[in-house]
């Protein structure tokens, strides 16, 4: 399979984007063309503005497998300076068939806050959250941050009448009382030790949507143990 690497630079203001596909470059071309009329990307909005005949299209490279493909579009991206933070260009990326560097606007905040109301996390996502984070250590300045945050009285009102009136079942009863136990026991915290940098970890998993239980398990403790450092933590 062949691969182009390809240029199109805007005539109006000097302005280049760089792309790459396995495609024949005059398909790939349509495509670019056809989103002009939904632009969702900075290029497609600049050929909406400055319309499709202000755009030449070049070759900048030829090869036979797509790891070469992406190399060099990245390797394009970077010497041509083609990103759009540094104003030379439409690339909102890095190149290289991923996302590593995207810089989003304002709207495309908007759209996936939109997009993501009312959806639940399934049990397979949340557990795919909890690896791909598993690991991860947060800056000093990210964890101050998160130390720093206290909830709103608007909030805990909110949260205290979504849980009125709710009936713990007998399973959670037993894995509060288990937890309550395995953490403090004759004034001593029997079990793991999860330390404040746990702490700061175990808010990003539950941010990220994941439940006590799932979390507990990474920490080889009860999901109380969990919630109880988070308390007394002040998260």
């Amino acid at each position: 399979m062949t691969f182009t690497i390809y240029q199109a630079l805007n005539t109006v203001n000097g302005k280049i984007y760089v792309g790459a596909t396995g495609q024949e470059l005059a398909k790939r071309k349509g495509q670019h063309r056809s989103k002009r009329h939904h632009p969702n990307t900075a290029f497609h909005r600049a050929i909406a503005r400055h319309g499709w005949s202000s755009f030449q299209w070049s070759v900048l490279g030829v090869c036979e497998d797509k790891d070469t493909a992406n190399k060099l579009e990245v390797g394009f991206i970077a010497s041509l300076g083609s990103m759009t933070t540094g104003g030379g260009g439409y690339n909102q990326t890095g190149g290289g068939g991923g996302v590593v560097g995207y810089v989003f606007t304002r709207e495309d905040r908007q759209k996936i806050s939109t997009a993501l109301i009312g959806k639940i996390k399934s049990p397979e996502t949340c557990v795919k959250l909890s690896i791909a984070n598993r690991g991860k250590k947060l800056s000093e300045a990210t964890k101050e941050k998160l130390r720093g945050q206290k909830r709103s009285a608007e909030t805990c009102a909110k949260i205290g009448r979504a849980s009125k009136g709710r009936v713990k079942s007998l399973e959670t009863r037993a894995n509060i009382s288990a937890g309550l136990k395995s953490v403090w026991r004759a004034g001593e915290r029997q079990g793991p030790k999860i330390t404040s940098d746990d702490v700061c970890d175990i808010r990003l998993l539950k941010d990220s949507g994941l439940s006590f239980s799932a979390v507990a398990k990474y920490y080889d403790c009860t999901p109380s143990a969990i919630f109880y450092a988070l308390r007394r933590a002040g998260v």
